[in-house]
């Protein structure tokens, strides 16, 4: 059985976003993913993403980060 995405993810895919910032197959699913999911960051490990990601990111609805950096934000966050 094939998996399914909440919210038509597969069907998103290839967003607006995306396509205009070179992110393409499985990146431009986890970009959609991450965007239908009100992600604020996509944390990755992938250098060419976070490059793809950083040149993009006044187009992208989520920040391409890598895990040092996502720690360094998620610590600059108020808590509640």
């Amino acid at each position: 059985m094939a998996p399914t995405f909440a919210g038509g993810v597969a069907g998103r895919a290839p967003t607006a976003s995306a396509q205009k910032s070179g992110f393409r197959g499985l990146d431009a699913l986890h970009l959609a993913a991450a965007e239908a999911g009100g992600a604020e960051l996509l944390i990755t490990t992938d250098d060419r993403m976070i490059r793809r990601g950083a040149r993009a990111r006044a187009i992208l609805h989520v920040r391409v980060v890598p895990p040092a950096e996502a720690l360094l934000v998620l610590r600059e966050e108020p808590t509640e």
